[in-house]
């Protein structure tokens, strides 16, 4: 390799090595200047000071704007970033390509396929995270499977044989979320036609008990005026037989009413209440018998 400004007998110079601290430092310096809010650099360097000094500050809204919010995104990016050089640089020196990448062998395509199998499930982050690396791993072996044994084509079977097994594990990932889409549409829409058809069916019952119920319904127009009827009176009133309300009497469907000797007095609040209920639990019956037909 050709000695450069960079790299000397194979060896990175002092030069690169400085640069390659100094460069993501100065970075997220800059970063955690500037956004939708701009920071001076002195307040941002006094933010840092306060947080490891654990002083108190008097600026308080940029001190939470810069440890709080951007510090935090800026340290997981170079966090990821660094993960994703270090998994470049390992598939390149394993498989002496430089062109094993983990998305050229097909891993990211694997682990994704993993994780979505793992979140259908329900499971925990961290079995969450195992089943993506076993699929990944999988993968990987599905890749080196096709490229076959190394031999001077090894470089170009192996970058076409991890866009193949990418594009496979893209696929599944596709048909997974296909999957889990339309079983969400079918169960949204069931829950919605029940909720629409138990409102139709009260409010159907509500204007059919309404209609019946009025006083220019009444069979004896004697009785608009009072509170309380007679049994007979209510069977009028109702315009049922007086079996069917000494019945609904006795299976405690009609609760408020006075016994005396001559029969049952009750109240007109208590029969409206009871005809809407009826008319209800009629009007429901007959839909679900609609339904089932």
């Amino acid at each position: 390799m050709k000695d450069t400004i960079w790299i000397k007998k194979g060896r990175f110079t002092p030069l690169a090595v400085v640069l390659m601290f100094a460069l993501p430092l100065v970075t997220a310096l800059i970063c955690l200047c500037f956004g939708r809010m701009s920071v001076p650099i002195g307040e941002v360097l006094s933010a840092l000071r306060t947080a490891l000094t654990g002083e108190s500050t008097s600026n308080v809204q940029n001190y939470s704007i810069v440890i709080n919010l951007r510090l935090p995104r800026i340290l997981m990016a170079i966090i990821v970033g660094a993960g994703l050089s270090c998994a470049g640089n390992t598939y390149q020196s394993l498989f002496s390509n430089p062109l094993a990448t983990p998305d050229i062998l097909g891993v990211t395509s694997g682990t994704c396929v993993g994780a979505i199998l793992a979140i259908i499930l329900s499971c925990s982050i961290l079995e969450t995270q195992l089943i993506a690396l076993v699929f990944g791993l999988i993968s990987v072996c599905f890749t080196l499977k096709i490229a076959g044994k190394s031999d001077g084509r090894s470089m170009v079977y192996l970058v076409l044989a991890g866009t193949i097994a990418s594009s496979l594990f893209n696929a599944l990932g596709s048909l997974l979320g296909s999957v889990v889409l339309g079983v969400c549409i079918i169960i949204a829409g069931s829950t919605v036609a029940g909720s629409v058809k138990k409102l139709t069916a009260a409010v159907d019952a509500q204007t059919f008990a309404s209609s019946y119920a009025s006083p220019s319904n009444l069979t004896v127009s004697s009785t608009a005026d009072k509170k309380y009827l007679t049994e007979t009176e209510a069977a009028a009133y109702l315009n049922m037989p007086v079996e069917e309300i000494k019945a609904a009497i006795t299976k405690g469907e009609i609760e408020q009413y006075v016994k005396t000797s001559s029969g049952y007095t009750i109240s007109v609040e208590e029969l409206d209440k009871f005809f809407g209920q009826k008319a209800y639990d009629t009007m429901t019956s007959n839909n679900s018998s609609a339904s089932e037909e």
